[in-house]
């Protein structure tokens, strides 16, 4: 009978020792002197990034999100934030909420994540004042986050999940442009395979290729004016830009196609230079951006003239 207690609390006394060894001990239920993480989003002015190597502001401009510019610098007008990202990451800003303290102790920051592996989110509210957090990419469940505050060595359990992706291609704005179908007059396309022009004519669209003009089934015609209602990217080529400079990944199999599209007597011109995973496209109006478009795209986009006759 004493050797079976003995064993019992010798198993008992393993149990508590790998328990304070994975952190149970650390947690703490309570939210009694938790801080208050949620933010006013219409206070928010700038949102900083930064992981590792890579690094992302956004800033409010005029009520327009923009990325710094391209140099690095903040203040300059950079290219367009993706609103639908800075909203996402706002809103949780917003409702973030402290659920427990999992530990005081800086010695256990990377068990929980929040050490130099950390997401680092600097949030700036105006005049001078800037809250700085440490996110996890991981916490307890799937819905919530890691969490330690600059200057607090309190490790928090955050809901919902604060942990947003730090790249580039998430934050930017992939939408070229917005055209409404309606006020489309003109598209013409050209590739090594087909050329025809589309003109609005009347209640309907007349086909102009090969030498031949006709009218064009409506409905093919409209869903092609449709494309650019809007018309997005599916990422970028900051590294080269479509056309002369060679920008495809085989120079002897490049394939090199135009489109042009009139919409309210302004004429958008497109270029799409084929490259290892996709398309490099540019826009005569954005000579400094280059977009990635994925090549089953062209499909909808430079159709065959046959499925576009009125048969």
């Amino acid at each position: 009978m004493n050797t079976t207690l003995i064993r019992l609390v010798g198993l008992l006394a393993a149990l508590i020792g790998l328990a304070w060894l994975t952190g149970v001990f650390d947690t703490n239920p309570s939210t009694i002197d938790a801080p208050d993480l949620r933010l006013d989003a219409d206070r928010v002015s700038r949102i900083q990034l930064s992981r590792d190597s890579l690094a992302i502001g956004v800033y409010r401009d005029d009520g327009v999100w923009r990325l710094d510019a391209a140099d690095g610098s903040s203040g300059r007008a950079g290219p367009r934030a993706d609103s639908g990202t800075v909203a996402r990451a706002l809103e949780k800003l917003v409702e973030a909420e402290v659920r427990a303290t999992v530990t005081r102790s800086p010695d256990r920051w990377d068990r929980f994540g929040v050490a130099d592996q950390a997401l680092r989110l600097d949030v700036m509210l105006g005049q001078g004042q800037t809250r700085t957090l440490f996110i996890s990419e991981t916490g307890p469940d799937f819905s919530s986050s890691y969490v330690r505050l600059e200057g607090d060595d309190r490790v928090f359990s955050v809901s919902p999940r604060l942990w947003v992706d730090p790249t580039v291609d998430r934050w930017r704005d992939k939408r070229v442009v917005r055209l409404e179908p309606d006020a489309i007059e003109r598209i013409e396309a050209t590739s090594a395979e087909h050329a025809f022009m589309l003109t609005r004519s009347g209640e309907g669209w007349t086909l102009q290729t090969s030498g031949t003009t006709g009218p064009a089934s409506l409905i093919p015609a409209n869903r092609l004016a449709s494309a650019f209602n809007p018309f997005t990217a599916d990422g970028f080529y900051d590294d080269a830009v479509a056309g002369v400079d060679g920008a495809a990944a085989d120079p002897d199999n490049t394939d090199t196609r135009r489109l042009e599209v009139t919409a309210g007597g302004e004429t958008y011109a497109f270029e799409f230079v084929s490259r290892e995973g996709g398309y490099a496209m540019t826009l005569d109006r954005e000579p400094s951006t280059t977009w990635k478009v994925f090549a089953t795209r062209l499909n909808t986009l430079f159709p065959d003239p046959e499925t576009l006759l009125d048969q």
